[in-house]
């Protein structure tokens, strides 16, 4: 059960159809704040989720894929799939 409710999609691979379908929402959500179709603008975030390799992390011993607060250690470059969040821009 996911905490947020900023949560929009999950689980897009990152390879080229993943990127594509992000960017077909990220722009999406642009041209909606562009002709002001939300009640404040949104914006779109992409988190890396499933770590390709584990990597060392700083105070371990051994490697590991997240770090102490839960991301992917190596960002996007390491990860095998992403999340979607549409978040309120404060205005």
């Amino acid at each position: 059960m996911r905490r947020s409710s900023e949560y929009f999609i999950t689980r897009l691979n990152n390879n080229k159809d993943g990127t594509k379908e992000f960017d077909a929402i990220r722009n999406a959500v642009r041209a909606m704040n562009k002709n002001n179709m939300f009640a404040c603008p949104m914006r779109v975030v992409k988190k890396p989720r499933e770590p390709k390799e584990r990597m060392f992390c700083r105070g371990r011993t051994r490697p590991v894929g997240y770090n102490y607060n839960g991301d992917v250690i190596g960002g996007m470059d390491n990860a095998d799939a992403f999340d979607v969040y549409l978040y309120r821009k404060s205005v």
